[in-house]
């Protein structure tokens, strides 16, 4: 079976630009630590319309993307909006999964309510959409993706 396929990607406003681009990273290596091949990885501006042309782009040749960013209530904030256009099916669990633990740390009802986490499946490929942050690494990628990904794709991938 040949491994699984991933691009990383952030969405950040200028100001969260360096923040975001260190929480970029960490993501593709902790997907690299769990036997994942990272192919592409991407630091964007906060454009809706690059995260969908991306998604378009690559959704049939990779099995996974990841967009960290541009999920919450800003009005900046509309990439679910862009993505959701594109799913052929969503995967409603993983943003209910990710909201439920994130309200489980201190403070954490409210930022779990200001979430718009995501995915959903495009040509094959399981598309999913964090905050750009440590609750997005830890909870997102780390407990949900990771755990995840292995049977999205054996359930989905057409060889």
């Amino acid at each position: 079976m040949k491994p699984v396929q991933v691009m990383t990607l952030s969405v950040s406003a200028s100001a969260t630009a360096h923040a975001d681009a260190a929480i970029l990273r960490r993501a593709s290596d902790s997907l690299r630590a769990a036997g994942f091949e990272v192919a592409h990885e991407r630091a964007l501006g906060r454009d809706a319309k690059v995260v969908q042309e991306l998604a378009q782009r690559f959704a049939g040749e990779l099995d996974a993307i990841v967009v960290l960013g541009g999920e919450g209530l800003s009005h900046t904030d509309t990439v679910p909006e862009a993505l959701r256009e594109l799913f052929e099916q969503e995967v409603p669990g993983f943003g209910e999964r990710f909201r439920s633990a994130l309200a489980l740390q201190p403070d954490g009802d409210a930022h779990a309510m200001a979430t718009r986490a995501t995915a959903g499946i495009l040509s094959a490929c399981t598309i999913f959409l964090l905050p750009c942050s440590e609750a997005g690494l830890e909870f997102g990628i780390e407990r949900l993706i990771v755990p995840f990904l292995n049977h999205s794709v054996a359930t989905i991938r057409v060889d």
